[in-house]
């Protein structure tokens, strides 16, 4: 019966698996690494024995080697950042586009009254009294068309008042009315303020007379004044012509009882 033998241990046994299992022990790897040039070689197991010892004592030189450097790692402690060598990265977010919203117009009338009181475009315009003064030239027309004084009616006026309102509005001239929002705002002595009639013409509950705007009754008391001053000078005798012309110009076309508000105010209102 073959017998194998471990010199370096002083171990023998008939059993190859025992012979092997030995080879692999602990004890037997700490005795090996000391004689292992004095063992001699017997046989072909034996040299085969010895190979894988040394291929095992390179595995465990490998690892050795590797669990130095483990610690190596795991002793030094990471670099700690210094604020010189620190340099804070600011990212900038791409800002989203500005939304421009449309302006905000109020249908208040009090907003609207201190609008325009605010406004030094206005601080020089006369309120509607000073400006309607037969004594100022704030309001002209003229007379050179008419031909015939039947050609004079309310339509006539009318187309006069508005001639001349667009001829202001077009050359910027400040006046003492304006059109906003569906509403008149007059300037008075104190400061501009909404008028409270409506177009249309209102009949008061104590009369049949007709309640006008302030417009209206300026507008038709001009034009009136300048109309018949003009004729005085062209021809001092007009007013005693037939009776018809006098007395009809000043009930049918200067009397503010002929009109409603929307007849003068509509197409003035258009016009802003």
């Amino acid at each position: 019966m073959k017998e194998y033998v471990c010199e370096c241990c002083d171990f023998k046994t008939t059993l190859l698996a025992n012979h092997t299992r030995h080879l692999a022990s602990v004890k037997h790897k700490s005795k090996a690494i000391l004689c292992v040039d004095t063992v001699p070689v017997v046989g072909k197991d034996m040299e085969q024995s010895i190979e894988m010892l040394w291929d095992e004592i390179d595995a465990l030189k490998l690892a050795l080697e590797e669990c130095k450097q483990l610690f190596k790692i795991q002793n030094v402690p990471p670099p700690t950042p210094t604020p010189q060598s620190y340099t804070p990265i600011h990212v900038i977010m791409p800002q989203p586009p500005e939304i421009i919203k449309p302006v905000d117009e109020t249908c208040n009338p009090r907003y609207i009254e201190k609008e325009l009181n605010d406004n030094p475009c206005n601080d020089n315009t006369p309120d509607i009294h000073a400006y309607f003064s037969f004594k100022k030239d704030h309001v002209t027309f003229n007379f050179d068309d008419v031909e015939d004084m039947v050609d004079v009616d309310k339509g006539y006026a009318i187309d006069k008042i508005v001639a001349f309102v667009k001829g202001n509005l077009k050359k910027h001239v400040e006046m003492p009315f304006k059109y906003i929002k569906s509403s008149w705002y007059i300037k008075e002595k104190d400061g501009w303020e909404r008028s409270d009639l409506l177009n249309n013409k209102t009949k008061l509950s104590s009369s049949c007379d007709y309640s006008h705007s302030i417009i209206l009754l300026k507008f038709l008391f001009i034009i009136q004044n300048r109309f018949m001053a003009n004729f005085d000078k062209l021809d001092p005798e007009w007013k005693r012509q037939p009776e018809t012309h006098s007395t009809r110009l000043l009930t049918e076309v200067f009397n503010p009882t002929a009109y409603k508000n929307s007849d003068l105010l509509r197409p003035l209102g258009d016009l802003f």
